[in-house]
């Protein structure tokens, strides 16, 4: 026989009762664990099978792999804050929550950027950060940091720019300009000019 929706219901909402505490509490330990920079604390709550992945980490990462990368988080930031702003969403296993990500840019910075490490810059950073966490029946969670990396990039100095790759008979690209100080001026300056015939 079908179960009645009321009792539908009233299973959800238990289900919710139940687990949002520990949801609740999981995230705010994790957050505290982020904000002393405790890298023990945080591996204790990523257990084994959970995962953890931001816009830097180029895909999921656990074990000492995700060690590595918030080692790599807090160095290049070594006064990393997160603070909860909200709105907290929770569902039957999961939640997902506001924060603002800030910090002075003050070591190296590894991943998602282009190139293997951004040097220090000493710009503060302040982003509008999502963490979602969901959690599977073994208690294991899965947390997806999410983060504008434009954002982050400009906060840093870099040009974010977006532009196709081809677009009709054109096709994009970028440059760049190495400076080693030099205030010499240059002994030969080279252009290059194309010029397009019956296009």
């Amino acid at each position: 026989p079908s179960m009645s929706p009321i009792k539908i219901l009233a299973g959800l909402f238990k289900g919710l009762f139940v687990q949002s505490p520990r949801m609740l509490g999981f995230a705010q330990r994790f957050l505290d664990a982020w904000n002393k920079h405790d890298i023990d604390a945080i591996m204790t709550l990523m257990a084994q099978g959970s995962s953890y992945r931001d816009p830097l980490s180029q895909g999921a990462l656990s074990g000492e792999a995700f060690r590595a990368h918030a080692q790599a988080l807090i160095t290049a930031f070594p006064n990393l804050s997160f603070e909860l702003t909200g709105p907290i969403s929770i569902g039957d296993r999961n939640l997902v929550a506001g924060y603002r990500l800030s910090g002075r840019h003050d070591g190296p910075l590894p991943g998602g950027l282009g190139i293997d490490a951004v040097d220090p810059t000493g710009r503060e950073l302040a982003l509008e950060a999502t963490m979602s966490l969901r959690f599977d029946a073994q208690g294991q969670v899965c947390v997806d940091n999410h983060f504008a990396l434009d954002t982050l990039a400009e906060q840093l100095g870099f040009l974010a720019l977006l532009m196709p790759r081809e677009q009709g008979d054109y096709q994009f690209g970028a440059y760049y300009r190495l400076n080693r100080g030099n205030r010499a001026p240059p002994e030969a300056i080279g252009i290059t000019w194309l010029l397009v015939r019956g296009g």
